[in-house]
C-alpha cells in the first residue's frame, strides 16, 4: 500500500524589496517607525532620573549625543520640526536635515542623496530656514523666538534698537474721571443725557464710553460720564438730579489712560485700566527678513571701514553710505573731512549728501542734453524743452527720498536736519552721540510733532566694533 505524502501548503513570505535609503526605502520593520533628532534625543536624555543615570551606557550615550546636537531647548526642537514639515519631506530627510544641519546645496545632496529630486531653490530654503533657527533660537521658555527666510524677525532678535519717539515710548500717565454703572435698559437715555450736558472734551476721545465687566452672575455697564476737570462733583450731582437721573447715575471716581495708545505694547497695557480705542498703524511696525538683516550688517561692516580709512588718512573716523533699499545699490559712501579740508561742514552724512548730489546733477545735464537733441532733431521750440526739463526737475526736488543710511556714529543735529530735508527713509547707527546726536541721545529730531518728514532710526548696529568718540559726528 502505497503511502502518499500529505499535501502541505506552506506559506511563503514574498521577498522583501531591497533597502535604499537613496530612494527612501527601508522595509517592513520601519514603516511605521518614526525617527527622532538628534536634538530631541538629548532632551529625552534630560528627563531620565538622575537614578538611572549613573551607568556606562548613558554616559556614552550623552556625551555622543552632546557632540552632535544643534538646538538645545524645547521651544527650538518644536520649532524645527514644525518647520521642517512643511517642506513636506519624508521623515528619514526631515531627520537627517535636522541632524546635519548642512549649509550648501551640493552637501545636502551628497549626504542626503533623495533630496535630488527637490530643485536647488527648494533645497535653499529648507537650509535657510534651519540656518535661520539656529542663529535666532532663544535660551527663553516663555518665548519663542525663532523666524524662518520667509518670516519676519520680531525685534527681540534684531542686532539694533529702535529709537523710537516720546510718545511711543511713553508710560502710562492716568486723567480722573466721573464714572457710574448702569442698567443695560438704562443705557440708551443715560448716553443721550451725557452727549447733551456732559461732552467729553479732546483728550479723551480716545476712551470708550462704556465698559462692560463680566462676573458670575452676569456683567456690570459702567458709563463714563465726564472728566473731574470739567466740573465739580457737587455741580454734577445737581445736573443729574435737575434732569431727574439721580435714581440711576451714582458718580465715583475712576482713573483712565490720559494718552491714545500709539503702540500694541502701550494698547495692551493701558486697556487693563478702562477700555480704549486703538488703530493700530502698519507703517509702525518693524518687520526684517533674515535677508534684511544679513544686508543691514554688510553695509555697516562697509560703513566701519570707511571710519578705518578716515583715521589712517587722519581724518576723524566716521564712515557713511547711503543705499536705495529698492534694488540694495550704494549710491554714495564717504567718511568725515573737516581735519583735510578745515570746512565745519565737512560731516560724513553731508559728505554722502553731495555726492548724491552731484551724482543727480550729472544725471540730469546728461537728460536735459539728450533731450534738447532730440528736440532739436524734432525742429521742436526751446519753450518745449524748458517744459519738459522742469517736469524732470520737479520729479527730483528731494535728493534722498526713501533711502538708508548706514553711518558709524549718531548725526549730530545739524546733519540730522540735513536728513529731514533730504527725505531720508531710515538711518542705521552704531555708537551713540553724547554730545550733539539729534537722533536719540540728546533730542529725537526724526519724531518731532513741527516736522513735515519722519523717519525711522535704529541704533546699536555693531557698536562693538566701531570707534567710540565723544565729539560732535
Amino acid at each position: 500500500m502505497s503511502h502518499h505524502a500529505p499535501n502541505i501548503h506552506r506559506s511563503r513570505k514574498a521577498p522583501q524589496e531591497e533597502e535604499d535609503a537613496a530612494k527612501l526605502k527601508f522595509g517592513e520593520d520601519f514603516e511605521d517607525e518614526e525617527f527622532l533628532f538628534i536634538s530631541e534625543v538629548a532632551l529625552l536624555l534630560e528627563k531620565i532620573p538622575d537614578s538611572q543615570k549613573n551607568n556606562t551606557v548613558y554616559k556614552k550615550t550623552e556625551e555622543l549625543v552632546n557632540t552632535f546636537t544643534r538646538f538645545h531647548n524645547d521651544e527650538s526642537v518644536r520649532e524645527l520640526r514644525k518647520t521642517l514639515m512643511r517642506h513636506k519631506l519624508h521623515k528619514y530627510e526631515l531627520a537627517q536635515l535636522a541632524n546635519l544641519v548642512c549649509e550648501e546645496i551640493d552637501e545636502a545632496k551628497s549626504l542626503i542623496p533623495s533630496l535630488a529630486k527637490r530643485s536647488d531653490e527648494e533645497i535653499r530654503a529648507m537650509l535657510d530656514d534651519i540656518s535661520a533657527l539656529k542663529k535666532y533660537q532663544s535660551n527663553s521658555k516663555n518665548c519663542a523666538y525663532f523666524y524662518t527666510s520667509r518670516k519676519y524677525i520680531m525685534d527681540q532678535t534684531l542686532p539694533f534698537k529702535y529709537v523710537s519717539s516720546d510718545e511711543e515710548s511713553r508710560s502710562l500717565e492716568t486723567v480722573d474721571v466721573y464714572v457710574s454703572d448702569v442698567k443695560p435698559e438704562e443705557t440708551g437715555p443715560i448716553i443721550k443725557f451725557i452727549k447733551k450736558y456732559c461732552p467729553r472734551e479732546g483728550i479723551l476721545d480716545h476712551v470708550k464710553r462704556i465698559k462692560k465687566t463680566s462676573h458670575d452672575k452676569g456683567f456690570t455697564l459702567t458709563v463714563l460720564i465726564c472728566s473731574v476737570e470739567s466740573i465739580t462733583f457737587t455741580d454734577l450731582i445737581a445736573l443729574i438730579k435737575n434732569h431727574n437721573h439721580n435714581s440711576i447715575l451714582k458718580p465715583r471716581i475712576q482713573q483712565v489712560c490720559k494718552y491714545p495708545a500709539i503702540t500694541r505694547t502701550q494698547f495692551d497695557e493701558w486697556r487693563k485700566l478702562w477700555p480704549i480705542n486703538f488703530i493700530e498703524d502698519p507703517k509702525r511696525e518693524l518687520k526684517f527678513t533674515l535677508k534684511e538683516i544679513e544686508n543691514i550688517e554688510q553695509y555697516m561692516e562697509r560703513a566701519i571701514k570707511l571710519s578705518i580709512q578716515a583715521k589712517l588718512k587722519g581724518e576723524i573716523p566716521i564712515g557713511c553710505i547711503m543705499i536705495d533699499p529698492k534694488n540694495n545699490v550704494i549710491l554714495s559712501e564717504s567718511f568725515d573731512t573737516r581735519n583735510s579740508t578745515k570746512n565745519p561742514l565737512s560731516h560724513a552724512i553731508l559728505n554722502c549728501i553731495n555726492n548724491v548730489a552731484s551724482l543727480e546733477k550729472s544725471n540730469y545735464l546728461e537728460k536735459s542734453n539728450k533731450i534738447e537733441i532730440i528736440q532739436k532733431q524734432k525742429k521742436q521750440t526751446v519753450d518745449v524743452v524748458i517744459n519738459i526739463n522742469s517736469e524732470s526737475e520737479s520729479k527730483t526736488t528731494y535728493l534722498c527720498k526713501g533711502f538708508d543710511i548706514f553711518i558709524t556714529h549718531e548725526p549730530c543735529i545739524m546733519c540730522s536736519m540735513a536728513l529731514v530735508h533730504s527725505r531720508i527713509g531710515r538711518v542705521f547707527y552704531g555708537h551713540s552721540n553724547k554730545v550733539s546726536g539729534g537722533l536719540g541721545s540728546c533730542y529725537k529730531i526724526h519724531t518731532h510733532n513741527s516736522l513735515n518728514h519722519h523717519f525711522k532710526v535704529f541704533k546699536g548696529l555693531l557698536q562693538h566694533k566701531i570707534y567710540d568718540l565723544s565729539i560732535d559726528c
